[in-house]
């Protein structure tokens, strides 16, 4: 584990748009006046302290999506080169010009290409990470399966993400399945559990905090994105956090480690 003080060096800029909101990693808020870009890189660390050691030498895969926020973190707290795969050719400009920003271009590697079916060799990484990204995945067997294939043995696939509250099956064609389909799934994958801890209500103050600065931003937000567009945003975050908070979805962490096998 690590030295909260060690892991708490590196600050990142991590801009906020509200327009962007779903892209933009679920925080954990650990005061009541925290902004939302401090408790997104409080949801880096807390996972960067559930990981074995990391080491320059690790060779890690970051699911980007839209943004590199923990691929910037971790080239800067260890100096490891990362690989970053984005959904399209506008989202890695977009994670280029972040990284570049932060001096990190030389260490980070961005690709344009499904999680899938990558192109990287077998057992080629240490780790893989993801943060809220997986449940937009249109077949996570088959991503799952990419995982395994893509880490060496003993190697770590963590993430945090959405889930379908509830201890029932779930398909993997789903957009939201229970942590029991992920852990299936994994487990069939030759993945075993190594952490699962499930955090509703962190989630839900999350939106909570994102719909507080809606409000106290309404004029300037409404002349950014639009007042429609704003309209439809704040509906979409209350909906979700009003599933979080009925039980219908869960927010929370799993990490699985490739048997050696």
């Amino acid at each position: 584990m690590y030295n909260k003080k060690e892991v708490e060096v590196i600050k990142l800029e991590i801009p906020f748009d509200i327009g962007e909101w779903k892209t933009y990693h679920t925080g954990i808020y650990k005061g009541d006046n925290e902004d939302i870009d401090v408790a997104l890189q409080h949801t880096i660390e807390r996972m960067v302290r559930l990981m074995p050691n990391i080491k320059k030498s690790s060779k890690i895969l970051v699911l980007g999506g839209a943004n590199s926020y923990p691929a910037v973190f971790l080239a800067s707290r260890y100096g490891s080169k990362t690989d970053c795969i984005a959904q399209s050719d506008e989202a890695a400009k977009t994670i280029e010009k972040y990284a570049k920003s932060h001096g990190k271009d030389d260490t980070i590697t961005v690709h344009v290409q499904p999680f899938s079916k990558t192109m990287f060799s077998d057992g080629n990484f240490d780790i893989i990470w993801s943060m809220d990204g997986i449940h937009t995945t249109e077949n996570k067997r088959t991503m799952i399966r990419e995982a395994a294939r893509l880490l060496v043995p003993e190697g770590r696939f963590i993430f945090c993400d959405y889930m379908k509250k509830g201890s029932g099956d779930s398909e993997d064609t789903d957009e939201y399945m229970t942590s029991k389909g992920y852990l299936k799934l994994a487990d069939k994958a030759d993945l075993e559990r190594v952490y699962l801890r499930e955090m509703a209500g962190d989630a839900s103050k999350h939106h909570s905090i994102l719909l507080e600065h809606i409000e106290s931003n309404n004029t300037k937000l409404a002349k950014r994105v639009g007042a429609k567009e704003l309209t439809a945003i704040i509906a979409d975050i209350t909906d979700r956090k009003s599933k979080l908070d009925n039980g219908e979805l869960d927010w929370g962490f799993l990490q699985f480690q490739k048997r050696n096998v």
